[in-house]
């Protein structure tokens, strides 16, 4: 009676789970995930050990293979040589080459296409009478030249981005379409060229 747990006061469901009999003198299960400064420093040095083995066995692959502390190691020796010759040291100084390189290519390398973008100008007022100048007039920017440009400004660009809809041409939501606007630009260059 002494030994049952419920007398002693505790019920089977705080029962702790018994342990497997292998398991009893083993190390417990460390509940951490924070190493300890041992820990990482062994770590690392593994890494260490490791990437130099790769590395020695990557390097007796390569043919002509020169390490860094060599190529270092001959270009002081050149300087060193250099400078007992008595060459001028200036354009070596800020060149790194005694002598003067080919020019480096002037086209551009990096083209891409020119910009599409274009823009459109209309008018905010009305093309009416105006009885004070005695002559038509638009009414907003108070110019007497029918095809003048207005006082808005848009941007088109047919090759940006359409949010509006996939369907839809940029022109064409903004209320106008493309054909119209170079339709546009065609009357007014036959117009101008007329006069």
């Amino acid at each position: 009676m002494a030994q049952d747990p419920v007398y002693n006061g505790q019920a089977k469901r705080m029962e702790e789970m018994p342990v497997h009999p292998n398991l009893i003198d083993v190390t417990g299960w460390k509940q951490s995930t924070i190493p300890i400064a041992q820990e990482l420093r062994n770590n690392l040095n593994r890494i260490a050990d490791s990437s130099k083995k790769n590395s020695t066995k990557k390097n007796s692959l390569l043919k002509n293979y020169v390490s860094v502390t060599q190529k270092e190691a001959t270009k002081r020796l050149r300087l060193r040589k250099l400078k007992e010759s008595g060459a001028d040291m200036s354009k070596f100084i800020m060149t790194g080459k005694l002598e003067d390189a080919p020019l480096m290519p002037t086209h551009n390398r990096l083209a891409k296409e020119p910009s599409q973008k274009y823009r459109v100008y209309t008018h905010s007022g009305k093309w009416e009478m105006n009885e004070k100048e005695g002559c038509l007039m638009w009414s907003d920017t108070g110019s007497t030249v029918f095809d003048s440009p207005g006082d808005i400004v848009t941007v088109v660009n047919p090759a940006g981005y359409n949010f509006a809809s996939p369907t839809v041409s940029r022109g064409e939501n903004l209320g106008y379409s493309v054909f119209d606007v170079t339709k546009t630009r065609m009357r007014r260059s036959s117009s101008s060229g007329a006069m």
